[in-house]
């Protein structure tokens, strides 16, 4: 049996100790995404229906009703299914355009700033003019998460937003 290398290595007198454990290098902690990541399909829609529409358990028309939402409501989805829309409450309604459309709002400012976060202290991506046109995906409070004409996507004041 060969020594290991730290035992030939030793000053005479002295008792062997082994090569400690290399320390792995410190990974830094990673920044959390400022912007939200959409899943495909996530949006908000409006819906047009005179009578609203109905929700469902399941993506059918003979799924159970739990439900609906009237003219106007604005809703936030999370995912389609054929012709079926999920909402963040797990439940399905129409995604036929008769009926639904997505949320898109018009910009009413002169200039409108598109953020990094929901607030106005966060880093401008861009400047958006009077009339851009931007489509919605989440809501938090005022602020709403859109893609603007040139494909950039960040956070505005929905105070600047026509619907």
């Amino acid at each position: 049996n060969e020594k290991p290398y730290y035992e030939w290595l030793r000053f005479p007198g002295s008792s062997p100790s082994p090569k400690p454990d290399p320390k792995p290098d410190p990974k830094p902690d990673p920044k959390p995404d400022p912007q939200p990541t959409p899943v495909a399909g996530e949006k908000l829609v409006k819906i047009t229906a005179s009578s609203g529409v109905k929700r469902r358990k399941s993506p059918s028309l003979n799924g159970n009703v739990a439900g609906g939402y009237t003219k106007g409501t604005i809703v936030h989805v999370v995912a389609k299914s054929g012709d079926w829309y999920k909402d963040d409450a797990g439940l399905y309604f129409t995604a036929d355009s008769r009926w639904v459309t997505d949320l898109v709002g018009t910009v009413t400012a002169s200039a409108l700033n598109v953020r990094q976060s929901a607030n106005t202290s966060s880093k401008i991506l861009t400047t958006i003019s009077k009339g851009s046109k931007v489509r919605c995906i989440k809501k938090s409070g005022t602020w709403y998460y859109a893609k603007t004409g040139n494909g950039v996507t960040g956070w505005m004041s929905g105070n600047y937003l026509s619907f």
